[in-house]
């Protein structure tokens, strides 16, 4: 039998939005437009290049049809690199304050601090010319770099200075003297840091794809800072490091003294106690396995995002009209939790590889936005956390409070983090979803 009728609707969508939508109703009719980027192109530029269209396209569109962006991934990258740049300028200055503060000079701070700058834009154009972006592996390589590219430096220096305080050299004469002396302990020292970041930039896999581009940005930042401590550094002692009359190092402030003493304390009680340090060393050592068992496991940490899912399976047999009474409940108590701004969920399919009239009503996913980290004292996994305790009072449900994942594509999926025992009116609306490609 044959009839002219309507497509059985297999699916269906909704959408809420605090301050827009009337929170005693169920959200609005939705359609999803989900962007991906192809491989090897910037999230940022493809997200704004998307924004940027979306605002000529807006007054085209009816006025019963609306846009939202719910997903934004530029949003988080963004975020995480002001906080990195924020982190990378307070580590310059930590170092700069704490070299000041034991070596009581400020040509020898700028001396040595100079070489932070200079061996981290050295390391941007190794960066160019292996295709590295800046994200948040680099810049976490290059924050780690900060405390260590300074070491050379100041190792040479001080060497310089010491010939300078002790024979009395000049400082073109102990410029050259002071590094041939100290050449080949740097050298060492250099390669000693290189060879443990090496093994990371030539790993393989998935994980290799990830912390390749770190232990490169690390390792080459390092043989940068040995060739500026070789050249520059000897060059700025010689033209400006000056020996006042009568001046010693300052081993007389109480800083020093004080890190003195203790450092000394510490010594002499390591060498009277020579048994007692060595089963103090193999109970570390064997501590390892077990500290290693306790710290938790994970492909990538968790951070905050300011945003969450829930990963919703009812039982079989289940009409669509049932799952949407049931996830508009669900939805409803969700919009509640603190911080709460946007909720959007989808029942069915949502691959486009079903025909039309099929596909499983069964599954669906709520996702729920919260307004940013920095407007609240609270964190995400506090309100997932309240999520999953109103998920357990729907025990015919098998539910899942998950974080969205930055990751797309096959092996990232995060099945069921928990397992909890126990619509007409609305105006059509469009949901622009903007994330990274698989």
């Amino acid at each position: 039998r044959v009839e002219d009728t309507f497509e059985e609707p297999r699916g269906v969508s909704r959408l809420y939005v605090k301050g827009v939508h009337d929170a005693a109703r169920p959200g609005d009719n939705a359609v999803s437009l989900v962007i991906q980027k192809q491989s090897g192109s910037n999230t940022v530029e493809v997200v704004h290049a998307v924004k940027r269209r979306l605002e000529e396209i807006r007054p085209t569109l009816p006025d019963d049809i609306e846009i939202e962006t719910i997903r934004d991934q530029s949003r988080f990258i963004e975020n995480s690199m002001d906080e990195v740049k924020m982190h990378l300028f307070l580590a310059v200055l930590l170092v700069s304050a704490s070299i000041l503060l034991f070596l009581r000079d400020w040509r020898t701070t700028i001396i040595a601090t100079l070489a932070i700058p200079t061996s981290l834009v050295g390391t941007f154009a190794f960066m160019y010319a292996m295709g590295f972006t800046l994200n948040n592996f680099t810049m976490i390589g290059l924050i780690l770099a900060v405390g260590i590219v300074v070491d050379d430096a100041v190792v040479v220096h001080e060497n310089i200075f010491r010939h300078m305080e002790e024979k009395g050299l000049s400082g073109w004469d102990a410029a050259g003297a002071a590094t041939r002396e100290i050449a080949l302990a740097v050298l060492a020292t250099t390669l000693s840091l290189v060879v443990v970041f090496a093994p990371i930039a030539f790993m393989g896999g998935q994980v290799g794809r990830f912390l390749s581009c770190f232990g490169w940005v690390v390792g080459l930042s390092v043989l940068m800072s040995m060739f500026i401590s070789f050249t520059m550094t000897p060059m700025l002692c010689s033209r400006f490091l000056v020996l006042e009359p009568g001046a010693k190092r300052s081993k007389d402030g109480p800083v020093w003294r004080g890190l003195e003493r203790g450092y000394l304390a510490a010594l002499g009680w390591a060498l009277r106690n020579r048994t007692a340090m060595v089963v103090i060393a193999l109970a570390v050592l064997f501590m390892t396995p077990l500290l290693f068992q306790k710290v938790g496991k994970d492909f990538v940490p968790k951070d905050d995002q300011s945003e969450f899912e829930v990963a919703i399976t009812l039982p079989e047999g289940y009409s669509l009209s049932h799952a949407d009474k049931d996830f508009c409940d669900i939805e409803a108590r969700l919009r509640k939790l603190p911080g709460v701004t946007h909720t959007y969920f989808q029942i069915g399919d949502t691959t486009g590889r079903i025909a039309k009239g099929q596909g499983d009503v069964t599954s669906g996913t709520i996702y729920c936005r919260l307004i940013d980290l920095r407007k609240r004292d609270y964190t995400q996994f506090a309100v997932m956390d309240d999520a999953r305790h109103i998920l357990a009072d729907y025990p015919d449900l098998r539910s899942a409070v998950q974080d969205v994942s930055a990751i797309s594509g096959g092996g990232f999926r995060q099945v069921a983090a928990r397992r909890c025992p126990g619509p007409e009116g609305h105006r059509p609306g469009l949901i622009l979803e903007l994330a990274p490609a698989p």
